[in-house]
C-alpha cells in the first residue's frame, strides 16, 4: 500500500482574504473585549478608592473630636460639667451614627473587583465598629440621663470595646490595601 501525498491545495485568493479578515476582525473583539474588562475595573476600583477617601475625609475629624471629647472630662468633675460632657458625647454620637451608616453604604455600594474585595471588606468592617461605638456612647448619654450611672458606664465600656476593635479593622484595611 502506498500512501500519497495530497495534491497542492490551491485557494482562491478572495478565501484567504476572507480569513484574513475574519482573524482581524476576532483579534480586534478580543483586544477591544480586553481593553474594557480593565477600563471597568480600574474604573470600579477608582470608585471605591473614591468612596473610602470621602469617607475617611468626613470621619477622621470626627473621630478626633470624639477621642478629644472623651479624654476632656477632669477628674473630678461638677454636676455642670458632666452635663455638658453627656451633651456632647450625645451630639457627636449622633451624628457619627447618621455619618457611618451613610458611608458604609456608599462604599458597600461599589461593586469592586475581587483583587479589592479584602479591602472593601476590611473598611466595611471597620465603619461597623465604629457605628457600634458611636451608638453606645450615645446609650450611655441616655443612661446617664435616666440616672442610671451603671448603665452609662457599661455602656462607655462597650463602646470603648468597639472602638479598639475599629482600631484594629482599620489597620487590617491598611494593611490589606498595601498589599500586604
Amino acid at each position: 500500500m502506498k500512501i500519497a501525498l495530497p495534491a497542492k491545495v490551491k485557494l482562491p485568493r478572495e478565501v484567504l482574504i476572507g480569513i484574513g479578515i475574519l482573524l482581524l476582525v476576532a483579534l480586534l473583539i478580543f483586544a477591544g473585549w480586553s481593553l474594557y474588562k480593565e477600563m471597568d475595573r480600574t474604573a470600579r476600583i477608582t470608585s471605591l478608592n473614591d468612596a473610602i477617601a470621602g469617607s475617611q475625609e468626613v470621619l477622621l475629624p470626627l473621630n478626633a473630636d470624639i477621642s478629644a471629647l472623651l479624654t476632656s472630662l477632669p477628674d473630678r468633675p461638677s454636676p455642670g460639667e458632666c452635663d455638658a460632657y453627656m451633651l456632647g458625647l450625645r451630639a457627636l454620637s449622633d451624628r457619627g451614627v447618621v455619618l457611618t451608616a451613610v458611608h458604609r453604604a456608599e462604599v458597600a455600594g461599589v461593586d469592586a473587583p475581587l483583587s479589592v474585595a479584602g479591602a472593601q471588606g476590611a473598611y466595611l468592617d471597620a465603619l461597623d465598629h465604629l457605628n457600634r461605638a458611636f451608638a453606645l456612647w450615645g446609650a450611655a448619654a441616655d443612661a446617664y440621663f435616666r440616672d442610671d450611672y451603671d448603665g452609662a458606664q457599661a455602656s462607655i465600656d462597650r463602646a470603648d470595646g468597639e472602638w479598639q476593635a475599629y482600631l484594629q479593622a482599620i489597620g487590617d484595611y491598611r494593611r490589606i490595601a498595601a498589599g500586604g
